[in-house]
């Protein structure tokens, strides 16, 4: 569950990994309703023409990455969704962002982490 007090600002940080059909779509919706959103990708074009439509950050690298994590602001985030067309890359990305959210010491282990396509979408289970 979200802390109230992460509601009560103006949006969530979301950072979202994969910015295909399924990503793009999350993120449209996303930022509609007022989130902070940071895409990450390892392919340039696409967070080019994401970046363009929408009022997003982006980063190319890949999701898996600790440093490409870090540098999309993990630490400071609310949410990650792992939306790549990699159930393995998607678990991956998830098991990285629940240790960064881990080692906070100010927020624990609170961040929210999803992986896979809307079909299978689900709370990580990776980490205790």
């Amino acid at each position: 569950m979200i802390p109230m007090s992460v509601l009560e600002k103006k949006g969530l940080h979301i950072i979202i990994v994969g910015c295909g059909k399924v990503g793009n779509t999350l993120t449209e919706q996303l930022v509609r309703e007022g989130h902070d959103i940071t895409l990450i990708d390892k392919d340039a074009d696409k967070i080019s023409m994401s970046t363009g439509l929408y009022d997003v950050m982006g980063v190319v690298g890949n999701g898996a990455s600790f440093n490409i994590q870090n540098e999309a602001g993990v630490e400071g985030t609310d949410l990650l969704i792992a939306v790549t067309n990699s159930d393995e890359l998607n678990l991956l990305c998830c098991t990285v962002a629940k240790r960064a959210a881990a080692a906070r010491p100010s927020r624990g282990s609170e961040i929210p982490i999803t992986a896979g396509n809307p079909a299978t979408c689900r709370r990580s289970s990776v980490l205790p």
